[in-house]
C-alpha cells in the first residue's frame, strides 16, 4: 500500500450537543457520537398494576430560551399528571429540574429515566457508583434485578471508557440497568444502559421535587483523515456467478390456506405510490396476502374545505393505487377514523365546532349531526372514487386525549355513533370494519381491552351490529394462543374477526394460532411507521413491514414453532422481494486488491472478492490512528462496482456511515450508506434491507451510469466510531439484471 498523504487532527475536548424531543427525550452527543439516545418518565400504580402516563406515549410541549435552556412541559387527560423539566446547559454538560405534580386519586409513583445511554462508547470501560466498579464489557442477563450493575444505589454513577466519561450527580438513588439483550422497548433500538430514578413518591397537591447533573469529559484522541492507495486489478471469468433465488421459497405457502382472509394494514401519502407499486406487483401477491387496508383519511378530500397537510395524498394518486392493488388480486380496503384519532380534520384550527374537545381537538362530536355529516361527506367521496367493497371506520382509541375520566359519556357518544355509521354502510351496500378495543373489558383480551369495565363494554357492543367485522388488535408478544381470550369471546358473541399483530413475532405465532384454532376468519399485519408511507419510511421501519411475511407464513401454514425457529430471515424475505434480486449468468470482470494481507480467495452471494483481508477504515472506540477517507486510484473499465462491507460498532438504524463516490470518464456516480439499510455491525446479524447480506457482510451494488473507465474509488467515512470495513471491491464488466 502506498501512502500519499496522512493528515493527523487532534481532538481534545469534544463540544457537547443536547436536545429534548417530544416523546423521545434527552438526546446527547460529543464529537459527532451520539451518547445518550433517550429518556422517558411514567406516572405508575404501586406494584406496577396500572401506568397512569408515560412521556412515550404523549406529547409534551417544549421551548427552548436564547440562553439554550430547555424547557419541557406536560400534562396527562384531566391534568392528573403534570409538570415540568427545565434543563440548563453548562460546561461540559447539563443541570436538571424535574417537577412532577399528580393530583389522582390514588396513589402513584414515578419511574424517570435520566437517560438511555449507547453502550457501544463505553465497552472497553467500566461502571462507577461510589467507590465500586465493574467492568460492562460482558452483557449481565436475566431480570431487571439482576440486570443491575450495582445492588445498592448511591446518588453519583458513571460510564467511563478510553473514549470518555459520563457521569451523574442526582437527588435520588441513582440505578444503572444493562440493557443489552433485554426484552424492554427502551432496549431495542442497540445496546443500551438505563440510568434512572425509580419509585419516586408522588402525592396529590404536592410536587416532587427531583434534580440532577450530567457531564461528560472526553479524552485526547487522534484520528487520521486520508489516504490514497492504487489498486491492482485482477481480471476473471466469473467476478459475478448464477444463482436462483430461494428465500421466498422457504415459507411454507402451498396447499390450502388455514384463514381465508390474510391483510397487511399500510398508510397512503404524497410519497407513497412507488412504494405501493412494489408491494402489490411485488411483494405482497409472493406472500399470497389477499387484502390490504389503507389508511387514507390523509388525502386531500374535496370536503375537508381548505384543511392542508404535507403527508397528504392527491385523490387521483389515491384512485391509482387502490388500482394497481385490485389489478393484481389484491382486494383494497380504505380506513378513513370516523370518531377518534381524527386531527388530520382539525388541522390548522379548522373545523373546530366540530370537535368533542375544541381545546384538545383529537375526536368528533357524535351528538353533533354537522360533524356526523362531515364525516359521511368524506366517505361519500371515498366511496365515489374508490369503489371498495369495505369501508373501515377506525375507532380504536376515541376517547384517549380530550376526553374526562368518564367511561359512561364515551359509552353515550359511541352509542349515538355506531348506529349511523352502520346504517352508512347498509345504504352503500358496503361490508362495515372497526377495530375492536374499546367494546373489549380488562380481562377480556391479553391488551388492548380499553372498554373500561364490563358493563360498558357491553353496552358498546350491543350496538355494533352483528354483520360488523372487528379487527380486533391485539400486541402482545406472546406465543401462547390461551392467551387470546378475546378470539373465543367475539365468537360467542357471533361477531366475524380479522385478529390484528403489530412487529413483535411471537405476538403473530401466538395470535394467528389462536384464530386458527378458534375458528376465525383470518389475520391482518399492522404497521404504524408515522402517517405517511415512503421509501424512506420503509427504509427507517423496515422490521414492522417485514412483520408482514411471518404474517403470511403463519396465517396462511398454520406452523406452530416459534418465529426463531423458522428458518430465514423476515427481513431478508423483504428486501429480496422488494428490491429484487441479480440474476446474472456468469460475468467477467475485476478484483481490486486493496493491498492489505493475502488470505484464500473470498466469495460471498455469488460475488468473488480478492484474497485480501479486511481494510479497516476509523473506530475511535478502538485505536488512535485509523483512517477515515480512503481513495483508490483504479483506471479499469467496468458498468457496475460491488462492495463487500460491514462494521465494528452497532449504531442507530439510519444512521449515516458513509458516502461511496466513484468517478468515471462518463461522469460521477454517489452512495450513502446508512446503519441497517446498507450495513450493520459484526454483532448485529440481523439483514440489511437494501443490501443482500451473508454473514457479517453486506453486498452493496452501484451500477454505474454506462460502461466506462472508472477513474477513482473514495470510500469518506462520516461516523467516526463506526469502523468500516472492507472486505472486497469488484468491478463487473457488465450491469446485472434486477
Amino acid at each position: 500500500m502506498s501512502l500519499l498523504a496522512l493528515t493527523l487532527l487532534n481532538h481534545l475536548i469534544q463540544p457537547i450537543q443536547i436536545d429534548y424531543e417530544s416523546r423521545k427525550g434527552l438526546v446527547m452527543s460529543s464529537g459527532g457520537v451520539k451518547l445518550i439516545q433517550g429518556s422517558f418518565f411514567q406516572f405508575y400504580a404501586p406494584g406496577w398494576t396500572k401506568g397512569y402516563y408515560s412521556s412515550n406515549w404523549n406529547d409534551q410541549e417544549i421551548t427552548r430560551s436564547t440562553t439554550g435552556e430547555i424547557t419541557v412541559k406536560f400534562a396527562s387527560r384531566q391534568d392528573e399528571a403534570s409538570g415540568k423539566i427545565v434543563i440548563t446547559p453548562v460546561p461540559g454538560g447539563a443541570d436538571f429540574r424535574y417537577e412532577f405534580n399528580w393530583q389522582g386519586a390514588q396513589p402513584a409513583l414515578v419511574e424517570n429515566t435520566l437517560g438511555i445511554v449507547r453502550a457501544t462508547p463505553f465497552l472497553a470501560g467500566k461502571a462507577v457508583a461510589g467507590s465500586d466498579e465493574l467492568p460492562v464489557g460482558t452483557p449481565r442477563s436475566g431480570d431487571e434485578k439482576e440486570r443491575q450493575f450495582f445492588a445498592t444505589m448511591p446518588s453519583k454513577f458513571a460510564l467511563a471508557s478510553p473514549f470518555g466519561k459520563l457521569s451523574w450527580t442526582g437527588s435520588e438513588p441513582i440505578m444503572s440497568i444493562d440493557g443489552r439483550g433485554f426484552a424492554s422497548d427502551w432496549a431495542q433500538t442497540g445496546p443500551a444502559f438505563w440510568v434512572g430514578h425509580q419509585g419516586i413518591q408522588v402525592e396529590k397537591g404536592k410536587p416532587a421535587v427531583v434534580t440532577a447533573a450530567l457531564r461528560f469529559t472526553s479524552s485526547e484522541r487522534v484520528v487520521s483523515k486520508e489516504i490514497a492507495i492504487a489498486a491492482k486489478a485482477i481480471p476473471t471469468q466469473k467476478a459475478a456467478e448464477p444463482y436462483t433465488p430461494n428465500t421466498v421459497a422457504k415459507l411454507k405457502l402451498e396447499g390450502k390456506p388455514k384463514l381465508n382472509w390474510r391483510g397487511v394494514h399500510l398508510f397512503v401519502g404524497p410519497n407513497s405510490e412507488g412504494v405501493h407499486q412494489r408491494f402489490a406487483e411485488r411483494v405482497l401477491p409472493k406472500l399470497k396476502i389477499n387484502y390490504v387496508v389503507l389508511q387514507c383519511e390523509r388525502t386531500q378530500w374535496d370536503a375537508l374545505n381548505g384543511v392542508k397537510s404535507s403527508i397528504n395524498t392527491s385523490k387521483p394518486a389515491l384512485k391509482r393505487i387502490f388500482e394497481n392493488y385490485r389489478k393484481n388480486g389484491i382486494e383494497p380496503i380504505p380506513l378513513i377514523q370516523s370518531f377518534g384519532h381524527m386531527e388530520w380534520l382539525f388541522a390548522g384550527g379548522k373545523n373546530l365546532e366540530l370537535a368533542q374537545n375544541p381545546k384538545v381537538p383529537y375526536a368528533i362530536n357524535p351528538e353533533n349531526p354537522a360533524a356526523v355529516a362531515k364525516v359521511f361527506a368524506i366517505w361519500d367521496e371515498a366511496i365515489d372514487l374508490l369503489k371498495p367493497k369495505w369501508i373501515h371506520f377506525g375507532l380504536d382509541e376515541v376517547d384517549m386525549r380530550g376526553f374526562p375520566d368518564d367511561p359512561k359519556l364515551t359509552t353515550r357518544l359511541w352509542q349515538v355513533l355506531l348506529p349511523k355509521l352502520s346504517d352508512y354502510a347498509v345504504r352503500n351496500k358496503k361490508e362495515m370494519m372497526l377495530w375492536g378495543d374499546k367494546c373489549l373489558a380488562p380481562g377480556q383480551a391479553p391488551d388492548a381491552a380499553l372498554g373500561d369495565n364490563p358493563i360498558e363494554a357491553a353496552a358498546r357492543r350491543s350496538v355494533v351490529p352483528k354483520n360488523a367485522w372487528i379487527t380486533d388488535w391485539h400486541y402482545k408478544d406472546d406465543a401462547r394462543p390461551s392467551s387470546y381470550n378475546n378470539v373465543k369471546l367475539w365468537k360467542q358473541w357471533g361477531y366475524k374477526q380479522i385478529g390484528s399483530v403489530w412487529n413483535r413475532p411471537k405476538n403473530v405465532a401466538g395470535y394467528t394460532q389462536a384464530m386458527i384454532e378458534n375458528g376465525g376468519e383470518g389475520m391482518l399485519q399492522t404497521i404504524w411507521a408515522g402517517y405517511a408511507l415512503s421509501e424512506e419510511s420503509l427504509l427507517q421501519n423496515f422490521g414492522q413491514y417485514a412483520s408482514s411475511v411471518l404474517l403470511a407464513d403463519y396465517a396462511f401454514s398454520g406452523r406452530t414453532e416459534v418465529p426463531v425457529n423458522v428458518g430465514y430471515s423476515p427481513e431478508g424475505v423483504l428486501q429480496e422481494l422488494y428490491f429484487g434480486c441479480a440474476t446474472p449468468a456468469s460475468i467477467p470482470g475485476s478484483l481490486l486488491d486493496l493491498g492489505t494481507e493475502k488470505i484464500p480467495p473470498t466469495k460471498i452471494d455469488r460475488i468473488r472478492f480478492a484474497g485480501r483481508s479486511p481494510f479497516v477504515m476509523g473506530n475511535i472506540f478502538a485505536r488512535k490512528n485509523a483512517v477515515s477517507h480512503l481513495s483508490i486510484d483504479v483506471n479499469k473499465s467496468a458498468a457496475e462496482a460491488v462492495f463487500a462491507f460491514c462494521l465494528e460498532n452497532q449504531m442507530d438504524v439510519g444512521a449515516t456511515i458513509a458516502d461511496i463516490v466513484i468517478a468515471t470518464n462518463k461522469g460521477t456516480v454517489t452512495r450513502r450508506l446508512k446503519y441497517g439499510i446498507d450495513v450493520r455491525s459484526r454483532d448485529d446479524l440481523a439483514s440489511t434491507f437494501r443490501t443482500p447480506r451473508t454473514r457479517e457482510w453486506s453486498l452493496v451494488s452501484i451500477v454505474l451510469p454506462s460502461t466506462g473507465k472508472v477513474e477513482k474509488i473514495s470510500i469518506k467515512q462520516l461516523a467516526p466510531e463506526a469502523g468500516l470495513n472492507i472486505g472486497g471491491i469488484t468491478l463487473l464488466n457488465s450491469a446485472r439484471s434486477w
